[in-house]
C-alpha cells in the first residue's frame, strides 16, 4: 500500500501499477511506501511511462524519507536532465542542478529508472546505464522510499506517471555486512580498458579488443 505526502497529487494503485498525476505550478508530489523503511543499503528500480504539458515533466524517487518530511529525491525531466536534492523543512537544496547525460533521452516518455542507496552515497540508473553518482550525510542512512511527479512553471502544469514492475532488492550480508559487487563504470572505450587494466582484470599494454 501507498500513502501520499502532498495533498494535491492523485496516487491510484491497480493490477500492480501505481499511477501519480499532479497539476499546478512547480508542485511535488511523492507517494510513500507503507512498508518499514528501507535499509542503508538497497536497490530500487521500477519501470516508468510519463507525459505531461507543454511545459514538460519530471519524474523520480525519493529516499531517506524521515518522519518529519525530510527527503532525498532524485528527478529526471523532459528534457534530458537529472537532479539531486535535500528537502528540509526550509524548502528545496540543490545538491546537483539540473544536469545533461548522454544517456538521458529528451522527451522519451517510457524508460526504466533505478537508485543504488549505500549509506551516505547514492547512483543513479537509466535503461540499466550508471548517469550520476553522489554522496551526501545530512539525513540518515535509513528511512522511507517514494516514488515522486514534479510540475513545471507554468500555471497549467501537470505530469502524470505511471510506475509498474517496481523493485526493492538488498545485497547479501556476510557477518551482518552488505556484500556490494565490485562495479565498473562504462564510459568511452578508452577509459573503460585503462580502469580494467588498473583493477589487474585485463592484462597492461599492447593491442586489444574490448567487447
Amino acid at each position: 500500500t501507498w500513502k501520499r505526502l502532498a495533498e494535491p497529487v492523485v496516487v491510484n494503485a491497480a493490477d500492480g501499477m501505481l499511477s501519480l498525476a499532479l497539476e499546478g505550478m512547480r508542485l511535488r508530489g511523492i507517494a510513500v511506501s507503507a512498508k518499514p523503511d528501507a535499509p542503508a543499503t538497497y536497490y530500487a528500480q521500477a519501470n516508468v511511462e510519463v507525459s505531461g504539458g507543454s511545459d514538460g515533466w519530471a519524474v523520480g524517487m525519493a529516499t531517506r524519507l524521515q518522519a518529519d518530511d525530510q527527503y532525498y529525491v532524485l528527478n529526471v525531466n523532459s528534457q534530458g536532465l537529472w537532479r539531486f536534492l535535500l528537502h528540509q523543512a526550509d524548502g528545496d537544496h540543490i545538491i546537483r542542478d539540473w544536469t545533461p547525460h548522454p544517456a538521458l533521452v529528451p522527451d522519451k516518455s517510457e524508460f526504466r529508472l533505478g537508485i543504488l542507496a549505500h549509506g551516505v552515497g547514492y547512483d543513479f540508473f537509466y535503461d540499466g546505464q550508471l548517469f550520476g553518482r553522489l554522496s551526501d550525510s545530512t539525513l540518515s542512512a535509513e528511512g522511507g522510499f517514494g516514488l515522486a511527479v514534479d510540475t513545471q512553471g507554468s500555471p497549467t502544469s501537470q505530469t502524470t506517471a505511471l510506475f509498474d514492475d517496481l523493485v526493492i532488492t538488498i545485497p547479501t550480508l556476510i557477518n551482518n555486512q552488505p556484500l556490494i559487487p565490485s562495479q565498473v563504470v562504462t564510459g568511452r572505450p578508452n577509459e573503460m580498458v585503462q580502469e580494467l587494466q588498473r583493477r589487474n582484470l585485463i592484462p597492461g599494454g599492447g593491442e586489444m579488443a574490448l567487447t
